[in-house]
């Protein structure tokens, strides 16, 4: 079998490395546009969710950015605050919130893609086309990998559940006894 060299470790931590520096470099491009409206990387990274998917919920960007609500607080506010995004209530659920570039977001979310495009443009130029599209093939795949490594996850645990279930019925037991502490049972009484 054919020895794949770059699938060993010194080759895939240069590859990270690699992806890492491309990430620092190509975001801070635009932190001249940031700094002047008094915003920094998590601004940045709420903006681009945003502008590439109009009226996603909270719920999602939690998911796409893999924060807390609490962190994603503050950020909100402040893109909030500064006009450059609305919130509204969610089109298919009312409880949702939805989120939106106003004008003002747009302009600046231009003025960001302006400052970092030079930076992609001067690598494409500078590429074949058989080098750009097997770039932008891998980065999906190690995209769809985490996506994938998600579903697998999520299988594993429903397939659990649904072993507990024909465990607790073959036993014929209705709920699980759990040792809690006393005032943690319902049941406790004072």
């Amino acid at each position: 079998m054919k020895d794949l060299l770059y699938l060993r470790e010194k080759s895939l931590k240069e590859i990270l490395e690699l992806i890492f520096q491309a990430y620092i470099d190509s975001y801070s491009d635009p932190n001249e546009v940031l700094k002047k409206n008094s915003f920094g990387r998590a601004h940045h990274r709420l903006l681009c969710i945003i502008e590439g998917s109009p009226n996603i919920t909270i719920a999602d960007i939690l998911r796409k950015l893999k924060i807390t609500k609490q962190s994603l607080s503050r950020v909100l506010q402040d893109l909030i605050k500064k006009n450059i995004i609305s919130q509204k209530k969610g089109t298919k659920d009312g409880r949702q919130r939805e989120l939106v570039l106003t004008e003002k977001g747009i302009k600046l979310c231009h003025e960001i893609y302006n400052k970092q495009k030079k930076r992609i443009i001067n690598a494409l130029k500078n590429s074949s086309s058989d080098e750009v599209s097997n770039f932008k093939s891998i980065m999906k795949k190690i995209i769809k990998l985490t996506e994938s490594e998600l579903v697998d996850i999520i299988n594993k645990v429903l397939n659990e559940q649904n072993l507990f279930k024909k465990i607790k019925r073959t036993l014929g037991i209705e709920k699980p006894k759990i040792a809690v502490h006393p005032q943690m049972n319902p049941e406790f009484k004072k």
